[in-house]
C-alpha cells in the first residue's frame, strides 16, 4: 500500500498510476505459480531443444539458399538474417517473399530489423510437437519457393562477362524478347554482322565457316564459325537487315577491342 497527502494521491486521473514493475500480493503469488509450472514442466529446456530443431533445420537451408546470411538466438527465441547472396546488403524483399509465401501456406512470420531483412521466431514454447513440425515444412517450403521466384525474375548470363550497356530504366516495364542488357566476354571473342539483308541471309546458315578482316589490323586474318542466324529482321538506314553472330576459331595474341570493324565472308558449302 501507498499512503500520502490527499492532493498528491488524488492528483493523478483514473488508471494513470502504473508501470511495468509494479505489482501487489495476488500478482506476485500468481507470478511464484508460473515460476514452479517452469520449473515442473522443465520449459527452459523444452525452449532449448525447439531452439535447436529450428536452427538446425535453417542451416540445412544455406547450401540451397544462399540469402542466409546468419542464423542467430537463444532459446526459443531465434532470427534469421537475409542477404544478397552477391554481397553483404540487406535484402529485405526476400525477407518479405518468404512472410507473403508461408501466409498462403497457413503460416504467419514476422518481418523485423533495422532494414526489415530479418524473420524473427517467437512460436510459444507450449506448441505441440506435431504442429511445430508442420511449421517447420511450411517455412522450408517458403524459403524454398521465395527463392524460386526470385530465379524466375533474374536474368543469367551463360558467361562471365562485362557489363557493355544497359537498355532499360530502373521500373521500367519490359516486353518479352526486348534487349535489356549487352555483355561481352575476352575469354571468346565473336563478330556480329550488320548489313545481310533477307537475299544475303538465306545462304548463311549455322556451322558455316567465315573468313574474317579487320580494318584495324590489315594483313590479318581470322577463321571463325557461324553461330546464330538472326530470325527477327531490324532496320538499319531503311533496310530489313538480319544479325548474325560468328565466333572466331582462333585469335593469336591480337590487340582485339569491342566495337571495332571487320569485314566476314561466308564461304559456300
Amino acid at each position: 500500500a501507498v499512503t500520502g497527502r490527499a492532493e498528491v494521491m488524488d492528483s493523478p486521473n483514473p488508471g494513470g498510476l502504473g508501470g511495468t514493475y509494479a505489482g501487489n500480493p495476488l500478482a506476485v503469488a500468481a507470478a511464484h505459480a508460473v515460476l514452479d509450472v517452469i520449473a515442473d514442466e522443465q520449459l527452459c529446456d523444452r525452449a532449448t531443444r525447439l531452439g535447436q530443431r529450428l536452427k538446425q533445420r535453417l542451416a540445412g537451408m544455406r547450401e540451397a539458399v544462399p540469402e542466409i546470411a546468419e542464423i542467430r538466438g537463444p532459446g526459443f527465441m531465434n532470427a534469421v538474417e537475409f542477404n544478397h547472396p552477391s554481397s553483404d546488403r540487406p535484402h529485405p524483399d526476400f525477407a518479405n517473399a518468404v512472410r507473403e509465401e508461408a501466409l498462403r501456406r497457413g503460416l504467419i512470420l514476422l518481418t523485423c530489423g533495422v532494414y526489415g531483412n530479418v524473420i524473427r521466431f517467437l512460436a510459444p514454447i507450449t506448441v505441440p510437437d506435431d504442429i511445430f513440425a508442420e511449421a517447420l515444412d511450411i517455412l522450408e517450403e517458403s524459403v524454398d519457393a521465395a527463392r524460386a521466384a526470385r530465379e524466375r525474375m533474374t536474368l543469367t548470363a551463360p558467361f562471365a562477362g562485362t557489363v557493355a550497356e544497359l537498355d532499360v530504366e530502373v521500373g521500367e516495364l519490359v516486353a518479352p524478347g526486348a534487349t535489356v542488357a549487352r555483355l561481352g566476354s575476352a575469354g571468346r571473342w565473336a563478330v556480329e554482322t550488320s548489313d545481310l539483308v533477307e537475299l544475303d541471309v538465306i545462304d548463311v546458315s549455322v556451322g558455316q565457316a567465315v573468313e574474317v578482316t579487320l580494318d584495324a589490323l590489315p594483313g590479318e586474318t581470322l577463321r571463325g564459325t557461324v553461330i546464330d542466324v538472326g530470325r527477327v529482321p531490324e532496320t538499319s538506314r531503311g533496310d530489313v537487315v538480319y544479325r548474325v553472330r560468328v565466333a572466331l576459331d582462333d585469335y593469336p595474341d591480337l590487340p582485339l577491342r569491342w566495337g571495332m570493324t571487320a569485314v566476314a565472308t561466308m564461304e559456300r558449302p
